[in-house]
């Protein structure tokens, strides 16, 4: 089998190889279909036939099947890619289709075949590779997008390639061609700024080529100075660097590469000595030397640097860092600009430019030519940050940092010692310092060694002694002659020890102090404690605050790091009231490090004090959450919530702050403050006596009380309870006087004062008597006192005595436009008070117009001043609308607008009266005026319009005009009986019960105005309406005393007192007046009513029947008369009461009452005929088919015919047409109890309650109860709440109360039974 499987085998290449040359054949035929046809089935015989997939991409790219052809060869390269016929056809297939391959594939091609052919055949490669190359450079031509020059691939395959043509020595290319290579390849490479090693090295060893091949000294100096750098760069060794510039130099003695490598490495060399100034400079100056420039030549940077190095050895860094600043970063000696410019920035105390400038240096390390130095100069940095944390305040960080430079080999070791000495007195550790002291006092000059002998003194507490020092060491400069000499830390430390012993000692010299401090900012400009230490001089010394805050500036300015500089900062800035500034600080130092607790609480202060409460909020959280927050911060937070109104929190704050710090008071009285805001008021007079109890002198507890007992007397004036308002306003005025008598001199108590005094205004003058302690002689001197030496106080003398606290305030602070404005609303008020005194209104006017002047966009003065213009007085109503015309272009305001509206009103324009009380109540709908201005209007327009407006005017406060006019309009509601079948009637006197709430309002209002004969009297209406017959009756007494009682309404009004007193019980024949006056049908009812009540019915039907036969009565009254005729005679005869019934109704007008009163006679006598009759004719003398009487007398005669089904369908469709009448749910109730049907019970018993529920009297109430037992026990909790409506409705009614425990007992006899009343048990 295997012998024919190697038969098979041989065979099949033979069929191969042939089809191969007959495939070949076609091709040169051009016949390539055939030949692609041929070429396939033979890959499908053997898929590894190279030069069958050759010849399929061969034919395909002629047939422009260029797919199948880039298939073809990649499948070719699969079988063998050592073979170059497949790279050959993928480079001539991208030249045959542009762009169809990728560029990456063609130059692998083209390197493939370059690789393939390096080794064996030198003339194959060379041809690929100059086309190669021209490929590369024509990519390279074309611009790209995504791939910058310093990593275009391009750019260094043809670098490469020249680098291995040129290295070919089988090539034996002429040194023209060398050249020319050598050329490409630099030029290729001069955008790349990072090159491989072996390329760099190639390019140095071309430049050295071309510098010794270059026939021209132009082209030889630049390859020259190109084979410098190129070495410098590569690592060469300083000293051969050195010896190739020499030789430079000595050929061309002008090079500038050479000169300022030359001094880069002279510079390099000297950097470790630095701080040495016994290290030798020669070589540094020589090189500096050899530089030949120009008048018009730019010195060279190295040059730059030398210069800079010899500033900074003499101590000039600001001189040195000025040159270094103006360099070219990319310069060959960027990496020594940096470095010295790290230097000058490390010693001038630039933290942030050193911190960022260490950084780079260290990665600059390997542009050092000299690597020998390049360990010191990584020392150097430390050195540089270890002053610079050092200046941070970081004491330990830089100790660390200074002992690691004294553990490295350097020379730099006793600058470190130096400083970490200083961190140790600054960290407070004066025995490491002092050890640092013993170990390099030895090789300290003279001025260094006393310098820091006397930091040591001072740190051990002994500044006495170092003056003493001081003052020793100058007596011996001055007798040697010799000038006396400080190191800065040295003459710092001489100023700290002037302002540590201040003014306690006799030593104490503060012209010696301030020179000190002076010399040692002349000495070092840069160093911040300098400053700090003279604006604390400034501070407590001189204690000049603008000098203080110029140097705390300066020191913060220099480093904004040190947190005592920080807080003094900010504080002078918060003393010199420059608020902005500090915030911008204080949100600098946070940016910085926002941990800083001091800083934050300072923000939360100075945002409050900018009124940026949540900011503040925000930063005094931040404080108060931290561990071991003070009470300060929670009081601040609690300051910064009071001002957002958020008076529950700030009341939590301020509680926390004194249970951390229980002695101080200001937390406590602030609880106070926030609890009179919260209109706790008694408690916050309870703890504003806990402040004054600790401490009696403290002011701002007792303005705080006063203020608590003022609002307090706001409240209760609101309320109506006047007389303890009036006590509450004695014990202000008795609070802010004591706070007076502490300070007089506050404007802001005075103006308090004021304020108690004239809130009793609108109160009636009989409750005023304030009893008060005397307060000045100025303001008391002629007031008599009592036996306590009290005085007493009232209206008229309480509104004199704000007068004069209101002047006495304007005195203290001129231009105040607030008490300007509180004297000219006292004045006004009392103009009012004095029956409109002329004068007193035109000095209001004008004290009002000198507050407008003092503040002119103030539109609740332009208000005010509108309101004291408008009044009938001063008579300049075109002013007044003018004013308010401007409050409401400078603030649109309910008040304004309907000040403009009263004054609209006044002048009866009653259209824009109506459009201006519109606009007053769109912007505040609860400004109560508003809605009475357009009440008032609705009096002459809609009456029933302006019973709803009153009655909003109620329900928004008890402003004593809403109050009357509410009472005014129900009074005349009930006053006249036709009203009662209308709906405003039924909707305010059924519905909302406006009787009652009328009732009210027109009390409070005589509370004020006890006066008031037209309140009286609607009260009186009422109060009778009410059924308080007592009170009704009292108020007509009072109406007729507060008018003329000759006149014909006073006469009328005790005919009201005589009829109110007969309904109350107390009959007064003789109070009825009728002679000299109008005889009412009303008087004529009452009288009889009155003899009815004195048993004395005959004389009652005696001037019935004379009144009814008089010929001046009229039919309408007469129908009246003689229906209560009839019904005084039902018991003494009926028979001539049917008559007189009778012959009521045949007169008409007919009264309607007496046809029902003849059904009911009907009834009463047992005579259905009349019964009947009377019920057919009831509907035709009443406005309504329906009314309530209708419905119980039918009901009743169809009871007594027992037909019960027909009072319930009769009950239940009247319920439905009205169902607010009560009774027609009651007749139904009892219709459906007597069927035997208990279904709809529960429905028919919550009509009632949602109905006119005062109308049932208590039977009916218990029979609405008997009838809840009878409902299904499902229903419980609908039942239980209809208990409860029955109980609220008749709360006395102890029957009531038993029929609910027994029900409660059907179903939880504990409970029941433990409701039960005591008197039951």
């Amino acid at each position: 089998m295997a012998a024919a499987a190697s038969g098979d085998a041989t065979a099949l290449a033979k069929e191969i190889k042939g089809q191969l040359k007959q495939a070949r054949d076609l091709i040169n035929q051009k016949d390539h279909s055939g030949a692609l046809k041929l070429c396939e089935a033979i890959v499908k015989k053997d898929k590894t036939c190279y030069i069958a997939w050759v010849m399929i991409a061969a034919s395909a790219q002629e047939l422009k099947q260029f797919n199948q052809a880039q298939y073809a060869l990649n499948k070719a390269i699969e079988v063998d890619e050592n073979q170059s016929l497949a790279y050959q056809g993928i480079i001539q297939l991208g030249e045959r289709s542009p762009g169809f391959l990728s560029e990456s594939d063609i130059a692998s091609a083209y390197r493939k075949l370059c690789s393939l052919t390096h080794s064996t055949d030198s003339n194959k490669f060379f041809d690929h590779a100059k086309k190669y190359i021209e490929y590369l450079k024509k990519q390279i031509d074309i611009p790209s997008i995504t791939t910058n020059e310093q990593n275009n691939p391009y750019r260094i395959q043809l670098a490469q390639l020249c680098k291995d043509i040129i290295e070919d020595k089988r090539l034996q290319i002429s040194q023209d061609d060398e050249r020319i290579y050598r050329l490409l390849l630099i030029d290729t490479l001069s955008p790349v700024k990072t090159i491989a090693t072996n390329l760099n090295e190639f390019v140095s060893s071309t430049y050295f080529w071309l510098s010794q091949s270059s026939a021209d000294n132009t082209e030889r100096l630049k390859y020259y100075e190109k084979y410098i750098r190129s070495i410098c760069q590569m690592g060469r060794s300083s000293s051969d660097i050195a010896d190739y510039c020499n030789e430079c130099l000595t050929l061309f003695p002008d090079s500038t590469i050479a000169q300022n490598t030359l001094i880069i490495i002279v510079l390099e060399t000297l950097l470790p000595q630095i701080y040495d100034p016994l290290a030798s400079v020669g070589k540094l100056t020589d090189a500096m030397s050899r530089v030949r420039s120009g008048e018009n030549d730019r010195v060279s940077i190295p040059s730059i640097c030398g210069k800079a190095y010899f500033s900074i050895r003499n101590g000039k860094y600001s001189v040195a860092l000025e040159s270094l600043l103006n360099t070219d970063e990319q310069d060959d000696s960027s990496h020594l600009v940096l470095t010295l410019r790290m230097v000058c920035y490390a010693n001038l105390h630039l933290i942030k430019e050193t911190t960022d400038i260490t950084t780079i240096v260290r990665t600059k390390l390997t542009n050092f030519i000299v690597k020998d130095v390049v360990s010191t100069v990584e020392s150097l940095v430390d050195l540089c940050l270890a002053m610079i944390t050092y200046d941070l305040g970081r004491y330990e960080k830089s100790i660390q940092l200074f002992d690691k430079i004294q553990n490295t080999p350097n020379k730099y070791h006793d600058r470190a010692l130096n400083g970490q000495f200083n961190a140790y007195l600054n960290s407070n550790k004066p025995l490491e310092a002092r050890t640092c002291y013993e170990t390099m006092k030895d090789r300290l000059d003279s001025k260094d060694e006393l310098s820091c002998r006397l930091q040591l003194i001072l740190i051990e507490d002994h500044p006495i002694d170092l003056l003493k020092i001081i003052q020793a060491a100058l007596q011996e400069a001055n007798n040697n002659e010799e000038l006396f000499e400080l190191t800065v830390q040295g003459w710092l430390t001489v100023g700290r020890a002037y302002l540590a012993i201040q003014r306690s000692n006799d030593m104490f010299d503060k012209d010696q102090c301030k020179y000190a401090l002076e010399k040692a900012i002349e000495l070092d400009e840069y160093l911040w404690e300098s400053y700090a230490c003279l604006s604390r001089y400034y501070n407590e010394i001189e204690q000049s605050l603008l000098e203080a805050l110029a140097y705390s500036k300066r020191a913060f300015e220099l480093n904004e790091n040190i947190e005592s500089v920080q807080i003094n900062y900010i504080d002078n800035l918060l003393q010199a009231e420059q608020i902005a500034d500090a915030l911008d600080v204080l949100e600098r130092i946070l940016s910085i490090d926002n941990t800083k607790t001091w800083a934050q609480f300072r923000l939360g202060l100075v945002s409050l004090r900018l009124n940026n409460v949540q900011n503040a909020i925000k930063s005094l959280q931040i404080v108060s959450r931290r561990p071991g927050a003070s009470g300060a911060s929670w009081s601040a937070l609690g300051d910064a919530h009071f001002h957002t109104n958020n008076l529950k929190t700030a009341f939590n704050c301020y509680n926390k702050a004194r249970s951390l710090e229980s002695e101080t008071l200001y937390s406590l009285t602030r609880q106070g403050f926030t609890m009179t805001l919260l209109g706790r008021y008694n408690e916050a007079i309870t703890l504003f006596d806990k402040v004054i109890d600790q401490s009696p002198k403290y002011i701002l507890a007792r303005k705080g009380k006063g203020e608590a007992h003022y609002y307090l007397a706001v409240q209760l004036i609101g309320r109506y309870n006047d007389q303890l308002a009036v006590t509450q306003v004695q014990q202000s005025l008795i609070a802010i006087h004591d706070a007076l008598c502490l300070q007089s001199t506050y404007g802001c108590l005075w103006k308090k004062y004021g304020d108690a005094c004239m809130l009793l205004h609108s109160i009636n003058d009989d409750l005023i008597d304030i009893k008060l302690p005397l307060l000045s002689e100025k303001l008391d001197g002629n007031k008599i006192k009592d036996v306590n030496g009290y005085i007493h106080l009232n209206k008229i003398d309480l509104l004199q005595r704000a007068q004069k606290c209101f002047m006495q305030a304007i005195r203290l602070k001129s231009r105040s436009p607030v008490y300007w404005s509180s004297l000219a609303q006292c004045i006004y008020i009392q103009a009012r008070y004095r029956s409109n005194d002329q004068q007193l209104f035109t000095l209001a006017f004008e004290y009002m117009k000198v507050a407008l002047s003092l503040k002119p966009n103030d539109y609740l003065l332009w208000n005010s001043l509108g309101v004291i213009a408008a009044h009938p007085v001063i008579k300049e109503s075109g002013f007044a609308q003018h004013c308010f015309f401007k409050s409401i272009q400078l603030q649109r305001s309910a008040i304004a607008y309907t000040n403009l509206g009263f004054l609209y009103y006044q002048h009866e324009n009653i259209e824009l009266a109506n459009k201006a009380f519109s606009n007053a109540q769109q912007t505040d709908p609860m400004y109560s005026l508003a809605w009475t201005g357009q009440a008032l209007i609705a009096e002459k327009i809609d009456y029933n319009e302006c019973i709803d407006l009153y009655r909003h005017c109620v329900d928004l406060s008890n402003h004593s005009q809403g109050l009357y006019g509410y009472g005014k309009v129900i009074a005349h509601l009930l006053t006249k009986p036709s009203n009662k079948s209308i709906d405003i009637y039924r909707y305010s006197i059924d519905y909302l019960h406006g009787n009652q709430r009328a009732a009210d309002a027109l009390t409070k209002y005589i509370q004020r105005n006890p006066k008031d004969a037209n309140a009286l009297q609607c009260l009186g209406i009422l109060h009778e309406f009410n059924r308080r017959f007592v009170q009704a009756a009292h108020a007509y007494q009072r109406s007729f005393i507060n008018m003329n009682q000759q006149d014909e309404i006073s006469k009328m009004i005790r005919n009201d007192y005589a009829r109110a007193k007969c309904r109350a019980g107390d009959v007064q024949i003789d109070a009825f007046v009728l002679q000299g006056v109008k005889i009412t049908l009303l008087d004529i009812l009452w009288v009889s009513i009155a003899y009815g009540k004195m048993k004395k019915k005959t004389d009652a039907i005696e001037i019935l029947k004379r009144i009814s036969e008089d010929p001046s009565t009229t039919d309408t009254d007469r129908s009246i008369l003689l229906t209560f005729l009839g019904l005084y005679q039902r018991e003494i005869d009926p028979q001539a009461a049917v008559q007189h019934l009778f012959k009521s109704y045949k007169t008409k007008p007919v009264c309607s009452s007496a046809i029902t009163s003849l059904c009911a006679m009907g009834m009463m006598i047992s005579d259905a005929r009349i019964s009947s009759a009377a019920l057919k004719e009831m509907p035709k003398l009443t406005d309504a088919n329906y009314t309530m009487n209708i419905h119980l007398l039918t009901c009743l005669s169809m009871f007594l015919t027992n037909k019960i089904r027909e009072v319930y369908s009769y009950s239940m469709n009247a319920a439905h047409k009205y169902p607010w009448l009560t009774w027609t749910w009651i007749m139904a109730l009892i219709a459906r109890l007597q069927t035997g049907n208990q279904s709809g019970v529960l429905q028919m018993i919550e009509g009632i309650c949602q109905s006119n529920f005062s109308t049932i009297d208590d039977k009916m109430t218990i029979l609405v109860a008997k009838a809840l037992h009878r409902i299904s026990s499902e229903h419980n909790e609908r039942i239980l709440y209809l208990f409860q409506m029955l109980i609220m409705h008749r709360p006395t009614l102890l029957d009531l109360r038993i029929s609910f425990a027994e029900y409660i007992q059907s179903f939880d006899q504990s409970f029941g039974q433990s409701i039960l009343p005591k008197a039951i048990l």
